[in-house]
């Protein structure tokens, strides 16, 4: 005879594992607020005044990046157009992935955020592919979520359209 009380137990520890990476997930994209700002200010007025209190390795990286984009595109790109650019996907990003715009725009945020850090790795690697570890952090942790976002819980199904 087949315990059925195994399968519940089971599928409850899932859950709540899923709800945990889920969490864990959340606060790893929820450093890209602090980031997003930083870009920010180097989409204003006072971006000279920014880059010249970076340390001289963050500038030329920071510098170099709308230059790979420049010879993908073939066009050029302003450095404070390519920040707010930078800015506005890790902010609003970090805030989708929070739930401040709900869940429809939380699942969104996991095609934008694979798009985003796939052009992140390629910049790294054409800049100094020695740093290829931050965006990969971020693609496999894109992916583990990937695995948390397919199966929501009951609770998430509007009322009509509850299993009865």
């Amino acid at each position: 005879m087949f315990d059925c009380s195994l399968c519940i137990s089971l599928g409850i520890v899932a859950e709540i594992i899923m709800g945990l990476v889920r969490k864990a997930t959340t606060l790893l994209f929820a450093s890209n607020l602090l980031a997003g700002v930083l870009f920010a200010s180097l989409a204003s007025p006072y971006s000279s005044e920014v880059l010249a209190m970076l340390p001289e390795g963050v500038r030329s990286r920071w510098t170099a990046a709308p230059k790979v984009w420049e010879t993908v595109i073939g066009r050029p790109i302003e450095l404070e157009l390519f920040m707010a650019f930078v800015a506005s996907c890790k902010i609003l990003g970090a805030l989708a992935f929070m739930g401040v715009f709900g869940q429809t725009l939380d699942r969104l945020a996991l095609p934008c955020w694979t798009i985003f850090f796939c052009g992140a790795t390629y910049t790294c690697y054409e800049i100094d592919p020695g740093r290829l570890v931050g965006p990969l952090i971020f693609l496999v942790a894109l992916l583990v979520r990937s695995v948390c976002n397919d199966s929501p819980s009951q609770a998430s199904i509007p009322a009509g359209k509850k299993k009865r």
